[in-house]
């Protein structure tokens, strides 16, 4: 479905409608970014501050109907990202859909160099998700919540 509306006229009910997930049983991926007229996808290297009203309601909607939300560690780390969590009407939501209360947070990360002060990382609903090469001996807060992708199934 196509939204023809003016996009001020866009609630987040009409973006529910949208982004709901289709009947099928088959895994659906999403994803989303933003970039600037000019093609940036930063600024000062963060891209929070590229989107307007808009743009952080569809962000927000998307990660409300989400399962599991997959980010860089590093653009994580630099954007204050914390481990998800949502208000009373979203975890409602959720739960009448049969989800989690909240979606997961995927941390990639090829170096597993996240700080051992970054709060997320220990969070429950958060997994650090890195490749064969990563580093066999992490020294920062990913030393619990590495997992391997041939391990995350």
């Amino acid at each position: 479905m196509f939204l023809i509306e003016k996009a001020t006229d866009v609630t987040g009910d009409d973006l529910l409608d949208v982004f709901s997930f289709p009947s099928s049983t088959a895994p659906t991926v999403r994803a989303t970014m933003i970039a600037s007229v000019d093609g940036a996808a930063t600024v000062a290297r963060r891209s929070g501050m590229l989107g307007g009203d808009g743009d952080h309601l569809i962000f927000h909607t998307m990660r409300l109907l989400a399962d599991a939300v997959v980010v860089g560690a590093r653009t994580a780390i630099l954007e204050g990202y914390r481990a998800p969590s949502l208000d009373s009407d979203g975890t409602r939501r959720r739960r009448l859909a049969g989800q989690a209360p909240t979606p997961t947070l995927v941390l990639t990360s090829r170096t597993l160099d996240i700080p051992s002060d970054y709060g997320p990382a220990s969070a429950s609903n958060v997994v650090v998700a890195t490749c064969t090469s990563a580093p066999r001996r992490p020294t920062t807060a990913t030393h619990r919540r590495r997992r391997h992708p041939d391990r995350l199934r």
